[in-house]
């Protein structure tokens, strides 16, 4: 204040060695080791606020425990106020003399740390001379354990694994004991968990002596350890063959064999025992605070086990409440007991079954939506729902020879390796494997959509045909190995130019139709709707948009509908204009034909075709459907040429009866004329009174 400095002087307390000054003003500092003299130099006369920051420390003697706190006073300072902070590592106790504490008031103190060592206690002072003088006292080693064992029971050997943490407290250690079954000592295998950076290396591992059945065996590690130490001890049993069967009455020995066989399946695991420390005397320095176990029996699926334990205080848990092992496995047990004289232990008891295979892979839905033309390359985009537990990748088997344009999971690209199978393994020749990569943070309940979209050259392609129809075969993909995978429902769009129309169901597979009262007689038309597909086969799984375009524009669906999966799909397609005109030549052809017969003939013709008709369109009534409408210019010209003919029939009918009638006439008017001529014979009766004949008897009447 008032005028600035250019240094500042501090007394340092005796046997004080400063490692490091700080100050944002300073230039340089000394110290002066016969005064106890800390002298910080300043860049330049500074007034205000300087703060400095000194790193200083005192070497203590190994039996020293009472001592004053080192304080050090900045020297001419007209006043002095300070706080005091004493930190400690947990291992030591720092307690305050309070008859001889000067100069300074208790703070209240939090529980802040600072890196390993905490908040002891915290002063303040307003005046020298402070003195406070304090008593470190280190706290015993406190030691617990935590015991964690794994049964693997494998149908050929059983493998156990023993997780053994060591909690130490306060002080640290470098010597650890534990007790194993005397049978197993020789298998043991003990180390510490591969990248655990708190647990020390072990330097030496030496076993003991047996006593009572059980060897003790110490591990030494390469240096103090405080805090937590992990050891792996690891064996295997093998599994004991079965004995001969002795000679004698094999009645007689049934019952005992049995029993034998049984006992003989039963094994009993001796957990490992963690103990404390001890000295070169054998007696014991510290003791374990705190033993807590956890044991967790696993099986080869092709396995059925039942567990039960006893000693120690040892009970059922379920899997959830593991804390120490991982919450997998066919049962656990628990226990806080470990003592000499009541040791726990697990009795397993095996027995194979037969195994079962299980699908491993279920696609609930897929569709495959194909767009085909006149150019041979088809364009495939296939979307399917798919449940699989393999968690790394999954084989899937699409056409061969095929384009690849995107593969996707859910809305994650992912990308495709061919996969060298046996031919045996292989679905058919007509198809590559590939492994997909289906690596995933989800569970493997959750099901996700797979979308693979491709081109493919159809062999041979649409209108190929010289008759104006035929087959084209259209593989389709397969996930799985068709052995442990399973399809559900699936169904295929295949859109075709309008010139074209797919024609029936094909095996396997059904049409999507549109229902009508008069189907029974003139079939059922194919379903245009594919607006629902989408929403269908992604049932609310996110979907990509795909890195082609799908190319619809001018084309009409055909969907298809099929359960339990297919490899692929052959469909017949027809040429509307070819097809159309050769069934319509060839019904106008049998309708020029069946003109001159009667109409008795025509008419039961007919009907018998319309039976025939009906008859078919109850196996493929779509097909029934396409050939009526290719078939609708012959009926027309069917229909007209035989109502044409049947007019004329009438006409001519008519006429001939007319030619017929006429000559009839005339000739009895001929005669009636002649007698009316003929002269009157000569009677001498009285002449009857004639009519008086018309005027001119020559002209005929109108009727003539």
């Amino acid at each position: 204040e008032r005028s600035g400095v250019f240094e500042i002087k501090l007394k340092l307390p005796e046997s004080v060695t400063v490692d490091d000054v700080q100050c944002p003003q300073m230039k340089e500092f000394n110290v002066d080791e016969k005064t106890q003299e800390l002298t910080v130099t300043l860049a330049q006369r500074t007034l205000g606020v300087i703060q400095v920051n000194i790193r200083a420390h005192r070497d203590l003697k190994e039996d020293e425990s009472d001592q004053v706190l080192p304080l050090i006073e900045p020297l001419n300072a007209e006043r002095e106020t300070g706080t005091i902070f004493v930190y400690a590592k947990d291992a030591i106790e720092v307690i305050t003399d309070q008859d001889t504490l000067e100069g300074a008031q208790p703070l209240p103190a939090n529980q802040a740390r600072r890196g390993n060592v905490s908040l002891n206690s915290a002063w303040s002072f307003t005046r020298r001379p402070v003195t406070i003088s304090v008593k470190t006292k280190r706290k015993p080693t406190r030691l617990s354990a935590q015991v964690g064992t794994s049964v693997d029971v494998q149908p050929e050997l059983t493998q156990v694994q023993t997780q053994l943490d060591y909690v130490i407290e306060y002080s640290g250690v470098d010597t650890f004991r534990f007790e194993v079954p005397e049978g197993v000592s020789e298998l043991l295998r003990i180390e510490t968990a591969p990248g655990d950076q708190a647990s020390s290396p072990i330097k030496q591992r030496t076993p003991g002596e047996a006593v009572d059945g059980w060897v003790t065996w110490t591990a030494v590690t390469q240096r103090e350890v405080l805090g937590r130490q992990r050891f792996l001890i690891t064996y295997d049993i093998p599994q004991e063959g079965e004995d001969a069967e002795p000679e004698g009455d094999a009645e007689a020995d049934e019952e005992p064999d049995a029993e034998e066989e049984a006992d003989d399946d039963a094994l009993t695991i001796q957990l490992i025992r963690p103990l404390g420390l001890v000295d070169d005397e054998g007696t014991t320095t510290t003791e374990l605070t705190n033993v807590q176990g956890e044991v967790v029996v696993k099986k080869e699926r092709s396995l059925s086990i039942s567990a039960e334990g006893n000693g120690g205080g040892i009970e059922v848990i379920d899997l959830r409440e593991l804390k120490t092992l991982p919450q997998t496995g066919t049962l656990a047990y628990r226990y806080f007991n470990a003592e000499e004289d009541d040791r726990p232990t697990v009795k397993i008891t095996q027995s194979r079954h037969e195994i079962q295979e299980v699908i491993s892979t279920v696609v609930s839905r897929g569709l495959v939506e194909i767009v085909t033309g006149e150019d041979a390359e088809a364009t495939y985009r296939s979307r399917f729902n798919v449940k699989t537990t393999e968690r790394q990748r999954l084989l899937v088997h699409l056409p061969i020879n095929l384009e690849v344009l995107g593969t996707f999971l859910n809305d994650r690209e992912v990308k495709l390796e061919k996969a060298e199978l046996l031919d045996s393994e292989s679905i058919g020749k007509n198809w590559t494997p590939f492994w997909v990569n289906v690596a995933r943070t989800e569970s493997s309940d959750q099901p996700f959509l797979l979308t693979f979209q491709f081109l493919w050259r159809v062999n041979p392609p649409l209108g190929d045909s010289s008759f104006g129809r035929g087959r084209m075969s259209l593989p389709l993909p397969v996930n799985g190995d068709g052995e442990t995978s399973v399809a559900q429902e699936l169904k295929v769009a295949v859109w075709v130019p309008e010139k074209y129309s797919l024609v029936g169901d094909p095996g396997k597979f059904n049409l999507k139709k549109s229902h009508r009262p008069n189907s029974i007689l003139f079939g059922e038309m194919a379903s245009r709707n594919s607006k629902q597909l989408d929403s269908w086969v992604n049932n609310g799984l996110k979907s990509s948009s795909g890195v082609a375009q799908f190319p619809t524009e001018g084309r009409i669906p055909y969907v298809y509908t099929n359960l339990g999966g297919a490899n692929q799909i052959k469909v017949m397609w027809w040429n509307h204009v070819m097809m159309t005109l050769i069934v319509s030549i060839a019904i106008g052809l049998i309708g020029w034909v069946l003109m001159r017969t009667s109409w008795e003939n025509k008419i039961g013709m007919l009907l018998i075709a319309a039976f025939a008709a009906a008859l078919f369109g109850l196996s493929d009534s779509h097909a029934l459907s396409q050939g009526l409408h290719a078939a609708r210019f012959g009926l027309l010209l069917l229909f007209g040429l035989w109502v044409i003919q049947g007019v004329f029939s009438c006409v001519q009918s008519m006429n001939s009866k007319t030619v017929i009638t006429s000559p009839a006439i005339a000739s009895s008017t001929a005669t009636a004329a002649i007698v009316t001529e003929s002269p009157t014979p000569q009677v001498e009766a009285e002449e009857p009174t004639l009519p008086t004949p018309p005027e001119d008897e020559t002209e005929p009447p109108d009727s003539e």
